[in-house]
């Protein structure tokens, strides 16, 4: 296929720089670097953050829309498209409009709300997310998953077929690798929010018995993602969004470890940041997708089982390949893949 491909950009429009912003700019920054074939549109927000580096096939379009984004914003500018066609609209948001111009391949970001809807508000939190995968199953000619896990759970709770998924595990975010400019220090990361799927307090349970044992009281926690303001024991310590590509690269690089306690995890990208860095993680089982679990240590949910894991790990700190891993989990493979996709759905007109 040589033809235009529009993309919901809406992500890049969040000020915390987590989530679907980091997959939106990491995927588009892929396309700008391996796709030299078809051309680009991103439909933005005029509020968006510090867009990916600029590539002359690949162009942002800013919609005068903040409200009603993908029901009234994305539909419009569609229907101002539709004398394009053929083309392709690649859904980034886990979410797809009611009218597209082309044909869709979304992506699913996973379905912790279906897994866990005790974690999220009663009032229309996990409804409207099941709404939205609904949508996005019946408008989609195919859809995305990064991890096998994701891709079973499609099948499994929504009976989509399988030929109608493709698993592709995301790249490596751009400025992660090893570095010996940075000396480890007594500390252990946690990266997440306080969304009760996190499960901070196990984190804190797992410290708290770790610095029970003399070798490992000046150890630290550091929090990032977690607000400054929360009240926490002298030994975490809580820094908020941490926005610096740097600065995070430079806390990896100097952790002991990181510490990962979700009930769920479609993908996490801290993991796959921690590893490329060197660190060392350990993760509770219900966090690690399949693709993962070979370069990570596992462990049941419990706080002592955690605790002498991270002991484990801080005493012999195992070596991650990172060879290996680049070689996985690469953008160059994500953009192949995504390019073959469209060669099957994108010369189809939508009706």
């Amino acid at each position: 296929m040589n033809g235009i491909i529009r993309i919901d950009g809406g992500a890049l429009s969040s000020p915390y720089h987590l989530g679907t912003y980091t997959v939106t700019r990491e995927i588009l920054q892929a396309l700008g670097q391996y796709d030299h074939i078809n051309r680009y549109v991103v439909y933005t927000q005029k509020k968006a953050s510090k867009l990916p580096p600029h590539y002359p096939h690949l162009s942002y379009q800013s919609l005068p829309f903040t409200r009603g984004w993908n029901t009234i914003g994305i539909p419009l500018q569609e229907l101002l498209a539709y004398w394009r066609k053929g083309g392709l609209y690649l859904a980034l948001n886990h979410a797809v409009p009611p009218y597209t111009a082309a044909p869709v391949i979304s992506l699913c970001h996973g379905l912790s709300f279906h897994a866990h809807p005790d974690a999220y508000p009663q009032s229309h939190g996990s409804k409207r997310l099941e709404a939205l995968t609904r949508a996005m199953i019946a408008r989609s000619s195919h859809i995305l998953v990064s991890s096998i896990k994701v891709s079973q759970e499609l099948q499994d709770w929504y009976g989509v077929p399988s030929s109608h998924i493709s698993s592709i595990p995301f790249g490596i975010p751009h400025g992660f690798t090893p570095s010996k400019r940075y000396k480890p220090k007594k500390i252990l990361l946690w990266v997440g929010s306080l969304h009760p799927i996190k499960q901070l307090d196990l984190a804190l349970s797992s410290f708290s018995l770790l610095r029970q044992k003399k070798e490992y009281r000046q150890y630290k926690l550091v929090l990032i993602g977690v607000p400054q303001q929360t009240r926490l024991p002298d030994s975490v310590m809580a820094l908020g969004h941490v926005g610096d590509k740097d600065d995070l690269h430079k806390m990896y690089c100097e952790a002991a470890a990181l510490l990962v306690t979700s009930r769920y995890e479609s993908f996490h990208f801290p993991t796959l940041e921690s590893l490329a860095c060197g660190t060392p993680v350990v993760s509770v089982q219900s966090a690690c997708i399949p693709e993962l679990a070979p370069y990570v240590t596992t462990v049941d949910t419990d706080p002592e089982a955690l605790a002498y894991q991270l002991a484990q790990v801080i005493r012999h700190l195992p070596v991650v390949d990172y060879q290996t891993l680049k070689k996985q989990f690469s953008w160059k493979s994500y953009s192949s893949a995504l390019m073959r996709l469209y060669r099957t759905y994108g010369d189809t007109v939508a009706s």
